[in-house]
């Protein structure tokens, strides 16, 4: 996914398909803070607020967060932000990986 600030410019189907979305219309242009759990939304934002101010492309951020699909089911998120700077404007690339089954596997062995 690629974002502008907490717009969301593009995602890949990887993507839409984890958050049951079908195509990309459905969630390009919305705020990426509409997907991630409220009580980590704060966060986030501020984190992306510094992405935006900084001046070297290729500084990242790894955090987990709880998002919600377009049904609205709960899912844990590894998320890795990058900075990437085009025409001199930064935008943030995000990698997400769903690592809900991780947690769900590691509670079943406890």
């Amino acid at each position: 996914m690629l974002h502008k600030g907490e717009e969301i410019i593009s995602v890949n189907a990887r993507f839409l398909k984890m958050l049951q979305f079908e195509h990309e219309k459905e969630i390009v242009g919305r705020n990426i803070t509409e997907f991630i759990d409220k009580s980590q939304r704060q966060h986030i934002k501020n984190r992306i607020d510094q992405f935006m101010k900084l001046e070297d492309e290729g500084s990242f951020f790894i955090d987990e967060v709880k998002v919600k699909t377009n049904q609205n089911h709960q899912l844990s998120v590894q998320a890795t932000l990058i900075v990437i700077i085009i025409n001199g404007e930064n935008y943030i690339q995000t990698i997400t990986q769903d690592v809900t089954e991780n947690h769900r596997a590691k509670e079943t062995l406890q």
